[in-house]
């Protein structure tokens, strides 16, 4: 059948040939073939019934009035057996699809690709992380893991105790002490005057007058070190009459007696005051509170130690560090002007500026540092002595500081 041609036009001609060859079977087999299925399907089997139609044209209409999708089955149907099936030109054949082996396919896939095209690649499968089902802790391993983490309770507590305990002693204390130090300075310092100014550059200042022995626990004195000194202010510390650590609490202590007949306290004998033969020996924290002598190890030869009481003021100077350098005694004999002079290194020992000592050495306070006894000698000179804690934190060994006096001036 050729493309132009269609169903209706096939009926129309089949019935026109059966109407001049008188032979309307055909026709009427495929006019009737739906209303005999129809019978069939009802229980009547008889076809003596149908009448063939003698009529072309009205055999025509009959078969062109019913459903025109019918009437087409039916003529396609028909056609297959009146006709012989033609065969379609290779043009319009579709290329046959080459198949491949089913083993040659990609995992996973069930049909081949065309041979035109190229299989497509397996995506990569990204690793499925399982993780093991976790077992049950045992009664022992319950018990091991709460006393771990009650362990680290403890420690983070203790951590957290720790870092309040170090802040209330850097920062708090410090603080405290300082602005209770500025208050006792100022309330000293106009109870005291200023120094006495010499009307004469020539004449020398009238010595610092003496001053009565204070009692036990009180502020007497103040100290300043210039070279100590930094730019949030001045050193500056009190001096409290008695050595123990409510006298160190915030400022300097004095070591106001010495203790004699071995030490049980039955016995004593009064220290040197500022100015006066003998040793003026003091004591401070270099660490916690206020930490007065926190920096003294800093300290070289010919710095100025100043001592401010109630009648006048006394400036000592810082001995050669090493007595054994040139360097250092040259520095000394520059600047030892005044009382300094009379400072005899030979019969101290050549005594140095700074040392370390052992914590049982406390002859270091005596009179005349370095010596046993308690005499002043005619040939003494007063001296000033600082003693503190080395290394800083420590409690294991004792630096010491020595200086000379070497002038005083008297207040108005």
């Amino acid at each position: 059948m050729s493309e132009g041609t269609s169903a209706r036009d096939i009926i129309a001609r089949v019935n026109r040939e059966d109407a001049m060859s008188g032979n309307p079977g055909r026709r009427s087999r495929i006019s009737n073939r739906e209303p005999s299925a129809r019978r069939q399907g009802s229980g009547q089997t008889s076809r003596s019934s149908v009448q063939p139609a003698t009529n072309p044209e009205s055999a025509t209409r009959n078969e062109t009035s019913g459903d025109p999708s019918r009437v087409a089955r039916h003529a396609v149907r028909d056609e297959t057996s009146v006709f012989p099936r033609q065969e379609r030109p290779e043009s319009a054949n579709p290329p046959r699809v080459q198949r491949r082996d089913p083993q040659s396919l990609s995992p996973g896939r069930k049909t081949a690709h065309p041979a035109t095209s190229r299989p497509a690649p397996a995506r990569p499968r990204k690793p499925v992380d399982i993780k093991p089902m976790k077992k049950p802790l045992t009664t022992s391993q319950k018990v091991v893991n709460a006393v771990l983490d009650g362990i680290v309770d403890i420690g983070v507590i203790f951590l957290c105790l720790l870092a309040s305990f170090a802040f209330h002693l850097y920062v708090i204390m410090p603080y405290i002490g300082a602005r209770q130090e500025s208050e006792s300075i100022n309330a000293l310092q106009e109870q005291w005057g200023d120094p006495a100014v010499p009307t004469n550059n020539d004449a020398p200042p009238a010595p610092a007058n003496p001053i009565p022995r204070p009692g036990d626990h009180e502020v007497f004195a103040t100290m300043r070190i210039p070279a100590l000194d930094t730019p949030s202010g001045p050193w500056q510390y009190t001096i409290t009459s008695g050595a123990t650590i409510a006298d160190m609490r915030t400022g300097v202590g004095w070591y106001n007696n010495y203790i004699v007949d071995g030490g049980d306290g039955s016995s004593s004998v009064p220290a040197q005051l500022p100015g006066e033969k003998g040793n003026f020996a003091t004591a401070a924290h270099r660490d916690g509170s206020t930490a007065p002598y926190q920096e003294i190890n800093t300290l070289k030869t010919c710095d100025e130690i100043i001592v401010d009481t109630a009648g006048g003021s006394y400036t000592y100077k810082v001995l050669p560090i090493n007595p054994d350098s040139p360097d250092d005694v040259a520095k000394w004999n520059s600047c030892a002007t005044g009382m300094s002079k009379e400072y005899k290194p030979n019969l101290y020992g050549n005594l140095p500026g700074q040392h370390i000592v052992s914590p049982y050495d406390v002859n270091v306070i005596n009179p005349i540092p370095g010596l046993d006894g308690l005499q002043i000698p005619d040939w003494a000179v007063p001296m000033i002595t600082l003693t503190s804690c080395h290394p800083r934190n420590s409690n294991e060994q004792r630096i010491i500081v020595h200086a000379v006096l070497d002038s005083s001036t008297a207040r108005s």
